[in-house]
């Protein structure tokens, strides 16, 4: 992470903080506890800022692509 300021910025591998036990929904909703992201990681890009530099329109842009680029 790098700060300057008010302003913080980070990219890089995180791992994904999602919980899914797909055994458990496709087991008649029989949850086991298995986590199928346990080993996933997500490729993070994060800015920082205080809200205050916004302006009067406040908004926000996000993108998430699978790994072929097509999503």
């Amino acid at each position: 992470m790098t700060t300057a300021g008010d302003y913080r910025f980070f990219f890089g591998w995180r791992s994904d903080p999602f919980f899914f036990d797909a055994n458990g929904l496709f087991n008649n909703m029989q949850f086991t506890g298995d986590d199928f992201f346990a080993t996933k990681d997500v490729c993070s890009i994060v800015l920082n800022c205080p809200t205050r530099l916004w302006g009067a329109t406040r908004w926000a842009w996000a993108r998430t692509l699978d790994k072929t680029g097509e999503g």
